[in-house]
């Protein structure tokens, strides 16, 4: 039987790559960027779908913020589970159960809808399982990159990954909006399965996943929920680690949400239907495409608190114009450098809290970062009221003038945040 290969070490790195993509010559990080495309193409196909689904069913502004809302209800307890679990089992494995299970979803809820049986419950259920595996998946990929990796590659590595996470965010949009107004929304659905299992496929290529989180010492910590409480008490005693965590919280509540809106705009601000609404989604993710690329250039710069700063303050502010726009070409302008500040920043704080904390932590910090996420939907549902209340532009306008403000403060007392290196 073959021996699973030793892990990537630095004196194994060949420098000939382009910089730009220089981790993709490490073989097992290929298949897992490749598996990353292809979830998030199935991920991206899902967003746009429900959204126009939920929007043209009831015409609510609130029912949007809901279903995008519950869609990230699972980061606030399917994400620290998987975490752990990625702390202590085989990561590989885990991954592949995940997307086994994305596509037994997807491929219900497209028969679902093909035969005419859906109902706006559905929905709802649809979104919330389908958010339960692909939170549960998330920390595990993260933790997975720093051992196909050394750890000079470790900020082009997890730019990489975002990337291949923004290039189907650029594409997909688009293609969904197509689908949609030419074959129906099912279509999205049955395509989104497919993609899992191409997944699934890419995943056992990896051979280079023998090792796993801290499991030699065996105890009352070593079972999943002392893992995860073991995993709280670090993050909470490591100061930085824990104000890069709370600088996660202030865009989940206030600059994300803006995404859930996106159809708003599409059908009552511009009246452009769904192919807009795709094109709105892929010029945002091709800015989040171009932020990444970016910071992969970068490679292991050592200002990173800096570019934490500008990115951040960057974000607040093109989310806040981008709400204020009237016109459409100026909106698919401003909306691709809210995609660009957006992945900049928080490729640079994930990538700043990978570099930082130890292997046998890693999956459980990055579910807690993670976490944050799962604070989107009250953030999304404050959205829709305020959609119906003021109007879209003005709601989020507002929401993001007070996420910019907030972070500028952080960054102002707590001056550690811009010495990072």
């Amino acid at each position: 039987m073959d021996e699973a290969p030793a892990p990537v070490t630095e004196h194994k790195a060949r420098r000939q790559y382009f910089k730009t993509f220089e981790s993709l010559q490490f073989r097992d990080y290929r298949f897992l960027w490749a598996g990353t495309f292809a979830a998030s193409a199935g991920q991206w196909l899902q967003l746009v779908a429900l959204s126009w689904l939920i929007f043209d069913l009831t015409g609510s502004a609130v029912q949007l913020g809901a279903v995008n809302g519950i869609r990230l209800v699972p980061f606030l307890f399917a994400g620290p589970i998987g975490g752990a679990a990625a702390d202590r089992y085989d990561r590989r494995i885990l991954l592949v159960a995940s997307h086994l299970f994305l596509a037994v979803t997807g491929l219900v809820f497209a028969i679902d809808i093909a035969v005419g049986a859906l109902e706006i419950w559905h929905i709802y259920v649809f979104t919330l399982v389908g958010g339960l595996g692909f939170t549960f998946g998330n920390p595990i990929r993260q933790s997975l990159i720093p051992q196909l990796v050394p750890p000079s590659y470790m900020m082009n590595a997890i730019a990489l990954g975002s990337a291949a996470f923004n290039v189907s965010r650029a594409i997909g949009p688009a293609v969904a909006g197509l689908l949609i107004a030419t074959v129906g929304v099912a279509s999205n659905f049955f395509i989104q399965a497919g993609f899992y299992v191409v997944v699934v496929v890419l995943l056992m290529q990896i051979r280079n996943f023998g090792e796993q989180g801290e499991s030699s010492k065996e105890g009352p910590a070593d079972s999943l929920w002392g893992k995860l409480a073991e995993g709280i008490r670090y993050a909470t005693r490591e100061r930085l680690v824990l104000l890069l965590l709370a600088l996660t919280l202030v865009p989940s509540l206030l600059l994300i949400p803006y995404t859930a809106m996106v159809p708003v705009f599409a059908e009552e601000v511009f009246d452009v239907g769904p192919k807009g609404l795709g094109y709105l989604f892929s010029s945002g993710g091709t800015g989040a495409l171009v932020g990444t690329l970016i910071v992969a250039s970068l490679g292991n710069i050592q200002w990173k608190g800096w570019l934490l700063v500008v990115s951040a303050l960057g974000w607040g502010i093109s989310v806040t114009l981008w709400a204020l726009t009237p016109w459409f070409l100026v909106s698919l302008a401003m909306i691709f450098l809210v995609g660009v500040t957006q992945m900049t920043y928080l490729t640079t704080n994930n990538t700043i809290i990978m570099t930082i904390v130890p292997n046998e932590f890693r999956g459980r910090v990055m579910s807690l970062w993670m976490l944050d996420f799962g604070l989107v939907p009250i953030g999304t549902v404050a959205a829709g009221f305020l959609a119906e209340w003021i109007g879209a532009p003005k709601g989020i306008a507002i929401m993001a003038a007070v996420g910019f403000v907030f972070m500028a403060v952080m960054f102002v007392f707590f001056p550690v945040l811009r010495r990072i290196r």
